[in-house]
């Protein structure tokens, strides 16, 4: 006992750390408080829950970098700003900032103003960026839009993808940054692809999920009628050089082995 006592003495400093860090932790976790949320689950949560990202960083922050189609209100102009998004109250909303303190701050004034479904980012834009998950520099009035699709042209679409071998078919919400991310790739080669966007007509979920075997996230990216899976499917097959010729953009005949690999992919 006394040489934890004596122990203890010693390391007051740690100690103290600790026990914040609990804190914090039992605290994260209590009914009606704002939960922490690792990157990937503010994206499913933003996919299937339509939730709203709030950027909480200064001006100068927000503008090298954001999420897309973040709201911004500086932390410090919040308590002023609520104004702006009462029509938000019940809408779960993500909150971020450098490093997941501010985003904390936020929630709890936000609590306060009645908010009822808060999150904010474990580690903030660092832990996104970290992940590989995509930001933009454009603000939010001028931020990338998914293409949406006409109620009536997804059906069209869809069947013209199964028919053509090389016809990339891709079913996205507008939130979601792997949707982005599959997206940019397929610009990046110059390729034509059909959206069917699941904001505009969430009952092809349904569709997208039983021509997927059972999946319910998104992108989920058709080439013809073989399905490719999500966005680390897409750029899977690109790394290991068999999305080129899926697409059609290189003759499978110039390699016997890639060849066979294909085929057996699309059959």
């Amino acid at each position: 006992m006394e040489q934890f006592a004596e122990f203890f003495g010693e390391n007051l400093v740690l100690f103290a750390a600790l026990f914040v860090i609990l804190f914090f932790l039992i605290r994260s976790w209590l009914p009606g408080s704002v939960i922490a949320l690792r990157p990937t689950e503010a994206v499913r949560l933003a996919n299937s829950k339509d939730a709203v990202y709030l950027d909480v960083r200064t001006d100068e922050e927000y503008s090298e970098g954001h999420i897309l189609d973040a709201l911004h209100i500086p932390l410090g102009l919040l308590s002023g700003r609520i104004n702006e998004i009462d029509q938000l109250k019940t809408t779960p909303i993500i909150i971020y900032c450098r490093s997941g303190a501010r985003s904390a701050q936020a929630g709890s004034v936000l609590k306060k103003q009645g908010f009822t479904e808060l999150y904010h980012i474990g580690g903030g834009i660092a832990a996104w960026q970290q992940g590989n998950l995509p930001i933009t520099k454009k603000n939010k009035n001028k931020s990338r839009k998914l293409k949406p699709v006409k109620t009536s042209e997804p059906v069209k679409n869809a069947a013209v993808a199964q028919s053509n071998e090389s016809g990339v078919l891709m079913y996205v919400t507008r939130r979601c940054p792997f949707c982005l991310q599959a997206q940019r790739l397929l610009d990046d080669k110059g390729v034509e692809y059909a959206q069917i966007d699941l904001d505009v007509e969430p009952d092809k979920r349904a569709e997208m999920e039983q021509r997927s075997g059972g999946r319910d996230s998104v992108p989920q990216i058709f080439i013809g009628a073989h399905h490719v899976g999500g966005c680390d499917d897409l750029y899977a097959l690109d790394k290991r050089g068999e999305l080129d010729p899926l697409l059609g953009l290189v003759p499978v005949e110039k390699n016997s082995v890639m060849d066979a690999e294909v085929k057996s992919l699309v059959h």
